[in-house]
């Protein structure tokens, strides 16, 4: 039988026999089936991965949208992009301070007159801010609660407005 088989030089009559050919023509089946199955694999792994439960964002994703949550409508500015540097530092903070204690101490920020710029610079706190090393320990310390003094007594706290620290602060220190 001939044929013309393409090569690298271009078209080439060949001459086989049948059962060459009839060779050829299984072989390319075969390739044409592994091709469909590696195909049909890929497309059942997809649908998996779209109909699985949704995957939850990135740690430092999830700081941001709870900064941004609790900043909203405060003069406190959102934070618009997580530049390389602020993720480093994201996950620095969270590697000492669990995701589920900055609600707290966003609340603690947000409750904080000093935080929000009734402070004699007009400093206002920001996302950056509180990546700082020691700045959200500060924070859950109470360093930037509002305090109520008479002299240079301090009798009280302003108690968070949520989290597991709202309580803490919530007592007379002059009470005992």
């Amino acid at each position: 039988m001939r044929l013309w088989e393409d090569t690298q030089a271009g078209p080439v009559e060949t001459e086989m026999t049948d059962d060459e050919v009839r060779q050829r023509i299984r072989d390319f089946s075969d390739r044409a089936r592994d091709a469909m199955r590696s195909a049909d694999s890929y497309l059942v792994a997809i649908n998996d991965l779209l109909s699985s439960e949704p995957i939850s964002a990135a740690p430092h994703i999830q700081l941001r949208e709870l900064w941004n949550t609790a900043t909203k409508d405060t003069p406190l500015s959102a934070c618009l992009r997580l530049t390389p540097g602020r993720i480093t530092k994201v996950q620095a903070r969270l590697a000492v301070i669990p995701l589920s204690d900055w609600p707290a101490i966003f609340a603690r920020i947000v409750a904080s007159r000093f935080c929000c710029g009734q402070n004699d610079r007009g400093w206002i706190a920001s996302f950056d801010w509180i990546l700082q090393p020691d700045t959200a320990t500060k924070v859950m310390e109470g360093k930037y609660d509002d305090r109520q003094s008479h002299g240079t007594k301090v009798v009280g706290h302003a108690a968070p407005t949520a989290g597991k620290y709202a309580t803490l602060f919530t007592a007379d220190p002059t009470a005992e």
